[in-house]
């Protein structure tokens, strides 16, 4: 069964009435649901965060 991005659209459109937050992707055709992030990747998005604030405050013109 070929789906569309409308079909997805619709989807989701439904989910979200149904306060269902979920990550859908388009994938040859077919709706696939994303997981949910893992330990490992939210470790590495802490550190981005970090690393980014560490690099971007001490540069912005109102920090002293």
């Amino acid at each position: 069964m070929n789906l569309t991005v409308e079909d997805l659209k619709k989807l989701q459109e439904t989910l979200q009435e149904k306060q269902l937050d979920y990550q859908l992707e388009l994938v040859d055709g077919n709706i696939v649901v994303m997981g949910l992030s893992d330990y490992i990747s939210e470790v590495i998005v802490a550190r981005l965060i970090f690393l980014l604030q560490s690099w971007v405050l001490p540069r912005q013109p109102t920090h002293a």
